[in-house]
C-alpha cells in the first residue's frame, strides 16, 4: 500500500514537503493503478507559499437598508521537486500487468511533474444591498474575481516505459520541459432575489448573470527532446460564457399551525470552471504532448533502440499513435458552440420537494424528493476516422467469481481501428446534441429525523437513498462501440445512514456520538489482453503493431459494468467526552474522542488491474485512533 503524507518543517527556503504517494485507478496513465514513493512529485512551498487576504466591510445606512462589501485574494505557489527515493537518471516505469508505477515520474493525473513550479493567483470582490421590511426582503448586489495559472515543469526523462508483468511491451513520449500560461480575465456574476411572504405562503425568487471569459497570453515553448521550439500567438475568449439562471422557491404551511410546511424549488446552476477549459484550449495544450508506440525489446537490453523523433515504424519500436506529436498541428480543437455565446456552458438543473412535519413537541421529521439532470454536454470527434474504420472483436472474460456470471464468457462489441488510419488525430470538441441524445441524472430521496429528549439530549440522523443514471450511447461518433454506455447502478451504491447525537451528563460533563454506514468503494476489472488473445477474434493483428513480426501491443478491457462491483459498506462509530470549566474568565473545555471506536477495516480503495490477486486493497479504514483536545476561551 503505497499511501500517505507527510510533513517537513525546514529553513525558509523549504518550509514544507509532501510526499504525495498517489493511487490512480483505471484512469491513470497505461492504467497504472499505484505509484511507489520514487515516482512521485514532493510539493516545497517557500515563505510566503499560499496565503489568503481578504477584508470585508458592512454598513446598516438604516433600521432596513444593510450595505456589504469584500475583497480577497488567494495565491498558492507551489515549487514541484524529485523526492528523495529517486535517482535523478530513474525512468519511470508504468507495469500494466501489475498495476504498479515506479522508478521515476513522467506525468500525474494533472499537471504535476517531477520538477516544476506552479503559481495560482485569484483575486475577487463583492457588492452586496439588502433591504428587509418584515414581510419583504430584497437583496441584489455583484461578485467579480480574476487570476492567473502559471505552470513550468519538467519530468525526470521524457519517455515511459510499459511494461507487462516486467516485460516491456510499449513506451509513452511526451513534450517537455512544459511551460503554460493561462488568465482569467473576468468570473462575474450580477444577481437580484426577493421573498415575499404572503399568509402561509413565502415565495423566493431571483435571477443570477454569471459571465465567465479567458484568454491565453502570448507563449512560447522551447526545443525538446522530441519537439522543435514553438511560438503561440495570444487567444482571447477562451471561453467567453455567459447565462441567465433563475432561482424559484416556495414554502407553504399546509394547516396554519406551523407543524407542517411544503416545501419546493427548482434552480439552475452553471458548472464551476475557473480555467479549466482555458487549460484545455491553451495553445500548448492544443498541440499533440503525448503519444504512445510499441515496444519489442529483442535484445533485452531495457533500452527502446530506435529513432524515437520518427513518427513511423522503425527498429524496436512500432509506429506513434498520435502522427501529429511533435508538430505544431493541433490534436484538438474547440468549436465556438463550446467557447462563447449564451447559455453554451454546462450547467444542471435541480429540483426539490420536502414536507417538513412536527409529529410531537420536540420531535420532527423531513421527508424529501432531490433530482439533478445536467445539460450542455460536450463531445469529441475525430475528424480523421469514422465508425466505419473499426473492425470487431470478442475476449474471453477470466473465470473468477467476483466477475458478474463468474467469467469464462465471451464479451464481444470491442472494436479497433483500421491499421490504415492508425495514428491519425484531428479532434474537435463541440456540442454533444449534434450527434444525439445525451443525459446524466440523479433521483434521491431523503428520510431525516431531530429529536430533543430528556435535559437536553439531541438525535439527529436519517437515510438518503439515490441513484444516478447515465447515458451517452448517442454521443461517440467515432467508434461503433457501445459498450456500458448506458448505466443504471443499484440504488445501494448511493445510500448512505448517518446518526448524530449528544447529551449532556452530570459533572459538566457531555456525551456525543456520530454513527455513518456509507456505500462501499466501487471498483471494476481491467483486464490486459494480448494481440494474440484477440488477433484470432479479430482477423488480424492490432493496429498499434503496424507491419511489426512480433507484436507486443496490448488492449486493456474493463470486462465490468461501472457500478456493478462494490466492496462492503463503511460503518463507523465515534464518540467524544467532554467537561467545560471555568477558571476565573476562563472557560476551559478538554474532550476526548475515539474515532473508529469498533476498529474498523473496511477497504477503502482497491487494485482495480486484474491480476492473480485482484482486487487487491490498497488503502484501509484507519484504525481506532484515540484523541486529547482541549479549547479555551477568554
Amino acid at each position: 500500500m503505497w499511501e500517505g503524507h507527510s510533513q517537513d518543517y525546514r529553513s525558509n527556503s523549504q518550509p514544507y514537503k509532501c510526499d504525495c504517494y498517489i493511487f490512480l485507478g483505471a484512469t491513470g496513465l497505461n492504467a497504472a493503478a499505484v505509484r511507489t514513493p520514487e515516482a512521485t512529485s514532493h510539493s516545497n512551498a517557500p515563505w510566503p507559499g499560499s496565503f489568503v487576504r481578504q477584508a470585508t466591510w458592512s454598513f446598516p445606512a438604516t433600521n432596513r437598508l444593510l450595505l456589504e462589501a469584500g475583497w480577497g485574494q488567494r495565491r498558492q505557489d507551489t515549487f514541484y521537486e524529485r523526492p528523495d527515493e529517486a535517482s535523478p537518471t530513474g525512468r519511470s516505469v508504468a507495469d500494466i500487468g501489475l498495476g504498479l508505477e515506479y522508478g521515476g515520474k513522467i506525468n500525474g493525473p494533472n499537471w504535476l511533474l517531477e520538477q516544476g513550479r506552479g503559481i495560482q493567483v485569484r483575486h475577487s470582490t463583492r457588492f452586496v444591498v439588502s433591504y428587509v421590511t418584515g414581510a419583504h426582503q430584497v437583496k441584489a448586489g455583484f461578485t467579480k474575481a480574476w487570476g492567473s495559472i502559471t505552470i513550468n515543469a519538467q519530468p525526470n526523462f521524457p519517455v515511459q516505459f510499459t511494461f507487462r508483468n516486467r516485460a516491456p511491451i510499449g513506451l509513452t513520449q511526451i513534450k517537455a520541459p512544459h511551460t503554460e500560461d493561462n488568465r482569467l480575465r473576468a468570473q462575474d456574476a450580477i444577481f437580484v432575489q426577493d421573498q415575499w411572504t404572503l399568509r402561509r405562503l413565502t415565495l423566493n425568487t431571483g435571477l443570477r448573470f454569471d459571465y465567465h471569459n479567458a484568454y491565453n497570453p502570448s507563449q512560447a515553448l522551447p526545443a525538446t527532446a522530441f519537439t522543435n521550439a514553438f511560438q503561440f500567438d495570444p487567444r482571447d475568449n477562451v471561453p467567453n460564457w455567459k447565462a441567465l439562471n433563475p432561482r424559484l422557491g416556495a414554502a407553504y404551511d399546509l394547516f396554519g399551525d406551523a407543524r407542517s410546511a411544503l416545501k419546493v424549488s427548482i434552480n439552475r446552476y452553471v458548472v464551476s470552471d475557473s480555467l479549466t477549459l482555458s487549460q484545455a484550449v491553451n495553445p500548448v495544450n492544443a498541440i499533440a504532448s503525448t503519444t504512445t508506440r510499441t515496444w519489442n525489446d529483442l535484445n533485452s537490453n531495457y533500452v527502446p533502440d530506435c529513432d524515437l523523433r520518427s513518427p513511423l515504424q522503425n527498429g524496436e519500436c512500432g509506429p506513434m499513435a498520435n502522427q501529429r506529436f511533435g508538430t505544431q498541428i493541433p490534436t484538438t480543437q474547440y468549436l465556438d458552440d463550446v467557447l462563447t455565446g449564451w447559455h453554451v456552458r454546462p450547467s444542471n438543473w435541480q429540483l426539490s420537494a420536502s414536507l417538513q412535519q412536527e409529529l410531537r413537541p420536540n420531535l420532527s421529521m423531513t421527508a424529501g424528493y432531490f433530482r439533478t439532470w445536467h445539460r450542455r454536454f460536450r463531445a469529441t470527434d475525430n475528424l480523421a476516422v469514422a465508425p466505419s474504420d473499426f473492425d470487431q472483436f470478442c475476449v474471453v472474460l477470466p473465470t473468477n467469481p467476483r466477475i458478474p456470471g463468474g467469467g469464462g464468457n465471451e464479451l464481444c462489441g470491442l472494436y479497433d481501428l483500421n491499421p490504415s488510419r492508425f495514428g491519425q488525430v484531428n479532434n474537435v470538441v463541440t456540442q454533444a446534441s449534434k450527434f444525439g441524445e445525451q443525459s446524466q441524472t440523479y433521483n434521491g430521496v431523503d428520510l431525516t429525523l431531530n429529536a430533543r429528549f430528556g435535559a437536553g439530549g439531541l438525535l439527529a440522523g436519517g437515510v438518503s437513498f439515490g441513484r444516478t443514471s447515465v447515458d451517452d450511447c448517442g454521443v461517440r461518433p467515432d467508434s461503433p462501440e457501445r459498450l456500458f454506455c448506458d448505466r443504471t447502478p443499484p440504488w445501494t451504491n448511493e445510500t448512505y445512514v448517518k446518526l448524530a447525537g449528544s447529551y449532556p451528563l452530570p459533572w459538566g460533563l457531555s456525551a456525543s456520538a456520530t454513527f455513518q454506514n456509507l456505500p462501499g468503494i466501487l471498483y471494476q476489472a481491467n483486464v490486459v489482453y494480448t494481440n494474440s488473445q484477440i488477433a484470432s477474434s479479430l482477423g488480424r493483428n492490432l493496429s498499434a503493431c503496424g507491419t511489426a513480426v512480433t507484436c507486443t501491443a496490448t488492449r486493456t478491457v474493463t470486462v465490468t459494468e461501472p457500478g456493478s462491483l462494490a466492496e462492503d459498506r463503511l460503518k463507523q462509530l465515534d464518540v467524544r467526552l467532554a467537561k467545560t470549566l471555568r477558571i476565573g474568565g476562563l472557560r476551559l473545555k478538554p474532550a476526548f474522542d475515539v474515532y473508529n471506536l469498533f476498529n474498523a477495516s473496511t477497504i477503502l480503495r482497491v487494485n482495480n488491474t486484474y491480476s492473480a490477486r485482484w482486487p487487491q486493497p490498497t488503502d484501509l479504514l484507519g484504525g481506532r485512533l484515540f484523541k486529547l483536545s482541549a479549547d479555551i476561551d477568554f
